[in-house]
């Protein structure tokens, strides 16, 4: 038994949103190290910058902080969508 249309479209809208999130993008800068390397200054404030940060990356494409859960339009997956094993049709 097939899902109706509209069931079926928003489950895949669902799993487009969840594909899109930074956390899951190629352009996300994770490397605590190399994200230190790219802004300047960012050190000095040692364990006020850890506990800020958390798990936040720097989104080379815009150059700034971003979180897990954030997204945009120039979104490019860091591993090929196919390999997470969602079907789009």
């Amino acid at each position: 038994m097939q899902a109706p249309p509209m069931v079926a479209a928003n489950t895949l809208h669902l799993a487009q949103a969840v594909v899109s999130r930074c956390v899951d993008c190629h352009h996300r800068l994770a490397d605590r190290q190399a994200i230190e390397q790219r802004v300047s200054g960012l050190a000095v404030f040692g364990s006020a910058y850890g506990a800020s940060i958390g798990e936040s990356g720097l989104c080379v494409l815009h150059d700034r902080l971003v979180s897990l859960d954030d997204h945009c339009a120039r979104f490019s997956a860091a591993v090929p969508i196919d390999a997470l094993g969602i079907n789009e049709s």
